[in-house]
């Protein structure tokens, strides 16, 4: 009897070997690919780190345009606003041009003005030498 129950347990010995080799195959296609697996994450990790230097890249060129077109802006508003204060100051020498040229005519005569006045004077001394013949004439 005694080499029975070695018997029986040599056969679940041997049942035990068995599962054992049988969780062995498993255990070596399971760390397989968890070795695959960390293959494709590190694969992974690669190109999102290349990608977000990518889209840096990018991000600071955007950066880099706006703050070109921002200079670009301001740079056009400075010369609109010069453009207009060179205007206003050509408005303003042409308006003072202007008045000067209309004090400068309030100080002399237009010639119809001076018309005017010599006809005016001659009328009066045609006037003053009638009057002075109708005085003496009736006397």
């Amino acid at each position: 009897m005694h080499n029975a129950s070695e018997y029986d347990r040599g056969v679940v010995a041997g049942g035990v070997a068995e599962r054992l080799d049988s969780h062995d195959v498993h255990l070596s296609k399971i760390n397989g690919n968890i070795r695959d697996m960390a293959g494709e994450v590190h694969d992974l990790k690669v190109s999102t780190v290349e990608s977000l230097a990518n889209m840096t890249m990018q991000l600071q060129r955007l950066v880099d345009a706006a703050e070109a077109s921002r200079r670009e802006v301001l740079a056009t508003a400075k010369a609109l606003e010069q453009a207009d204060q060179a205007r206003r100051k050509a408005t303003e020498l042409v308006r003072d041009a202007s008045d000067a040229k209309l004090a400068v005519s309030a100080r002399y005569w237009q010639p119809w003005q001076r018309g005017l006045a010599l006809l005016a004077g001659f009328a009066t001394i045609v006037g003053l030498i009638v009057l002075a013949a109708t005085k003496i004439a009736g006397s």
